[in-house]
């Protein structure tokens, strides 16, 4: 028996995709290649094949950028995973992001869970969330709020200011979680199926701490933080830090609660 011929089916990606400005493409479900737009936003489940080069990069659902990303602004409030490096004027995660090399902005806000394989460059960084950085934090200004497990392998910057946020959080956003922050207590789990995506990120009811080998700054005021060693002008080290060796210029503040082995003044 002759089977009937089954139509051509549409492509999916192209379907949603339709009616695109070619220099400011909303991705709902598909790919469009890398190179220069004026903007470039991913609203549902999308990738980038390839470097970009835009003014402004927002994902709000679930993207993959394949290569490298050079933008004025980049916000993240759903799920973001970019396989190279990101160089921006502005840098703004609510949601999860991974970049798997260097992250380099002049301003950097994190609020969400956001990984870094390589080193952070910022002139002014704000964290509300959890981060992994594989590599160094600098900044002139870093001021980091604890509400989840936070890492740098070392960080360096002008005022340096670590405080105790007010305990575990969790919410959800729109996106696939390509972004974990594997030395804490931060869960993410995410899904896209169908067209249907979703990510929750929790950080699993325990206190939020910092965890690095060095921190060097002018004025350096820490709290819950794990250090090898401290060196600054004018340190405070707050509650429930544990720190081997705090050296210090000018002035030095130590909490009763804090454990400091060794203090030297240079």
């Amino acid at each position: 028996m002759k089977m009937p011929k089954m139509p051509n089916m549409p492509d999916m990606g192209a379907f949603f995709n339709a009616g695109q400005d070619k220099e400011n493409p909303r991705i709902i479900a598909g790919n469009i290649k890398g190179g220069r737009y004026q903007s470039v936003t991913i609203t549902g489940a999308g990738n980038v094949d390839g470097d970009v080069d835009v003014e402004r990069l927002e994902v709000t659902g679930a993207g993959r950028i394949a290569g490298n990303v050079k933008a004025d602004e980049v916000q993240v409030s759903g799920s973001a995973e970019i396989s190279g490096g990101v160089e921006a004027k502005r840098f703004v995660a609510a949601g999860s992001a991974k970049v798997a090399r260097r992250l380099k902005a002049e301003e950097v806000r994190l609020s969400g869970a956001v990984s870094v394989g390589e080193d952070v460059d910022a002139d002014d960084f704000a964290s509300r969330g959890a981060f992994d950085i594989s590599g160094r934090l600098r900044a002139e200004t870093i001021d980091i709020e604890l509400n989840g497990e936070c890492f740098a392998q070392a960080i360096r910057g002008g005022d340096v200011s670590v405080k105790q946020g007010r305990g575990s959080s969790s919410y959800t956003t729109a996106g696939v979680a390509v972004a974990s922050v594997a030395r804490g207590g931060v869960a993410i789990a995410g899904h896209a199926q169908g067209g249907s995506v979703g990510v929750s990120i929790s950080s699993g009811g325990t206190p939020g701490t910092l965890e690095t080998e060095s921190i060097e700054g002018t004025s350096v005021e820490l709290e819950a933080t794990k250090a090898k060693t401290v060196t600054g002008k004018d340190v405070k080290i707050g509650a429930d830090c544990e720190i081997e060796t705090v050296r210090y210029a000018k002035s030095i503040e130590v909490h009763s609660s804090a454990k400091v082995k060794t203090q030297v003044k240079v």
